[in-house]
């Protein structure tokens, strides 16, 4: 009874107050004890009591992490062309090296929010005066490893085993999944933070997510708007009106990345938008984050239909490349300038696959998510892309590499709350779901330093080092890491691993899809993904709840 009750007690906060349950631990708001430090905090195992209930697993870098909400207000007129549902802000919440102290690790943030909690039970046609209390509950004892509104790390060289942090940060725009949100994906955001990146994760109000609330510097709390999630019928064959609304959503998708770029774009040159609502810890350290955005090194990333978002963007930013605009027409709408992308699992529905891209893309796979017509749109979209670089060869990199004993859900938080639950309803894989992530996160750090997008600190050999064996397939069997697969960074494109699927033949074999990579033997015509829709965030809610 006390555990609902304490459930109740942290999601009934408001979603402006959420990331500070604890807020008389922050170093924003009290005297630190000690000197702040960016060396990441030890993450504190659950009470004994809690153990039986979700709790998240430290990060794999050096730096601790900071996590700061911004809602850009009036950031969209209200008759913009681009948008499905009439939001006029944009929300993004951002992940950075943080300076901290030993007494911030009581202020880690909760993973779920009041309104995420209400936004699955949505999805799930429960009352909220269920739902609320029940989502508070099981994940009571879920705390990221990140402080709210923590100052930046400064910059500071190498000491000892700790590496240096330079001044000017890359950065990452990421992209939620179908019935995802903003905080859905917080160990990929936060891992890539702990190694020296700020990632701009975007909550999309295109009725696509589990519900986002909207917040207004002239509306009270009670007049917030809620984007709740809209359901698209599933049919075989996908209708037209279907797909034109999956496209719409997207376009929406891509107008909101624009705003994060800008946003991004404006912290650089020492600037902030008008914010909705910002008290003084998160104006500190968004202030300390002012100029050292590198955004000569960014990143796009997404998964599933934030993959399809983060395709689009990337297919935007070649057509724009095709002008002879020299610059912005306006400074709050910016042309792109990511130098690569990183999709997971991306649902091509959504996609038109006849529009290239112009920079490398790397293609992170799941083992179970894709079916025939999905790889095939993959497929032309890689063609079409290689068929309109510079030397219309196969010069530009798309690697695909699929991570074995995984499912859809592994690229999420999902199955590093409820690891069980996840798999005994098929939407985790039998790996272990930190392994898998980190693996995937490996991957996701070494394409982005082979293409201009570095972080001060990409290896991973030492973390997979300590992990005593990596799970393989579903023969519950394991095997140990060898010095050769430890070196991550030299080995998580290249070499065969176990853990790695390398290439396009296993969906050659299995869909008899044509290998992108290799001259093509015919011109395929155009291809529209059938469903099924994929696996969403909503769903693993739906898991919950069943349990």
């Amino acid at each position: 009874m006390k555990l609902v009750q304490r459930g109740i007690r942290a999601l009934t906060v408001s979603p402006a107050r959420h990331l500070r349950t604890k807020a008389k631990a922050n170093p924003m708001t009290s005297t630190p004890s000690a000197s702040p430090s960016p060396r990441a905090l030890p993450h504190p195992a659950p009470a004994w009591y809690s153990r039986a209930f979700p709790h998240f697993p430290a990060f794999s870098g050096p730096f601790a992490v900071g996590v700061v909400d911004f809602e850009w207000d009036g950031a969209f007129p209200a008759s913009h062309a681009d948008l499905v549902s009439p939001a006029t802000s944009a929300l993004v919440r951002i992940f950075y090296p943080a300076a901290v102290t030993p007494a911030d690790a009581e202020a880690r943030i909760d993973w779920l929010a009041a309104h995420e909690g209400a936004g699955y039970g949505d999805f799930l046609g429960l009352p909220r005066f269920v739902s609320r209390p029940a989502f508070g509950s099981i994940f009571a004892h879920a705390k990221v490893p990140a402080i709210a509104d923590a100052l930046p790390a400064p910059a500071a060289p190498a000491a000892d085993d700790h590496p240096a942090l330079p001044h000017d940060l890359p950065v990452a725009v990421f992209s939620h999944g179908l019935g995802g949100c903003k905080g859905t994906y917080q160990y990929f955001c936060g891992d890539l933070a702990s190694r020296g990146a700020v990632v701009l994760a975007v909550e999309h109000r295109d009725r696509s997510a589990c519900i986002s609330v909207e917040r207004s510097a002239a509306a009270p709390p009670k007049k917030h708007r809620e984007h709740v999630y809209r359901r698209v019928p599933v049919t075989v064959p996908v209708a037209e009106e279907n797909v034109q609304i999956r496209r719409d959503q997207v376009r929406h998708r891509v107008a909101e990345v624009r705003k994060a770029v800008a946003f991004a774009r404006r912290l650089a040159r020492g600037e902030l938008p008008p914010a909705a609502h910002v008290d003084a810890p998160a104006l500190a350290a968004l202030k300390g984050l002012q100029g050292r955005l590198d955004l000569n090194r960014m990143a796009m990333a997404g998964h599933s239909f934030g993959g399809a978002t983060a395709i689009a963007t990337l297919q935007a930013q070649h057509a724009e490349r095709q002008t002879t605009r020299a610059a912005p027409a306006d400074a709050d709408s910016p042309a792109f300038d990511f130098k690569c992308g990183f999709v997971m699992d991306p649902w091509m529905l959504p996609v038109d696959p006849t529009k290239p891209v112009s920079v490398a893309t790397l293609i992170s796979s799941s083992e179970t998510f894709h079916w025939r017509a999905n790889m095939a749109a993959l497929s032309q979209w890689i063609r079409t892309s290689h068929a309109a670089s510079p030397a219309g060869d196969r010069t530009l990199a798309f690697p695909h590499v699929t991570l074995r004993g995984t499912a859809h859900q592994n690229h999420s938080d999902f199955p590093l709350l409820l690891p069980g639950l996840l798999r005994r309803v098929r939407m985790a894989g039998p790996a272990d779901p930190r392994v898998a992530l980190l693996r995937n996160n490996a991957l996701a750090v070494e394409f982005m330093h082979r293409h201009g997008v570095d972080v001060a600190a990409p290896h991973y050999s030492r973390d997979l080092l300590e992990l005593d064996a990596v799970a393989v397939g579903g023969t519950g069997s394991t095997t140990p890491l060898t010095g050769e697969t430890a070196s991550v960074l030299a080995s998580t494109l290249d070499m065969e691993h176990p853990d790695y699927i390398h290439g396009w033949d296993v969906y050659v074999e299995k869909h008899g899809i044509e290998d992108p990579s290799r001259p093509a033997a015919t011109a395929a015509a155009p291809v529209v993904p059938e469903p099924p829709s994929p696996g969403s965030a909503a769903r693993a809610g739906a898991a919950v709840a069943a349990s």
